[in-house]
């Protein structure tokens, strides 16, 4: 599977590069491998943020 790399942003403003876990459009893992960061997304919408056991829900995020 060819890896693509991206760039998100989240609502605090940090800036994270990862690599796209599935291409699946609607369930989307992105993992930042210094970090250990997994993002869910859900059509280009982050909702929610796991990282070392803490998960926080992005619900509304635009």
């Amino acid at each position: 599977m060819k890896q693509k790399v991206v760039e998100i942003k989240i609502y605090t403003g940090d800036v994270y590069e990862g690599v796209l876990l599935q291409s699946d459009p609607e369930k989307v893992l992105i993992l930042d491998e210094i970090t250990g960061m997994k993002v869910r997304i859900y059509n280009n919408v982050i909702v929610s943020v796991r990282t070392l056991g803490w998960r926080e829900q992005l619900a509304g995020v635009c």
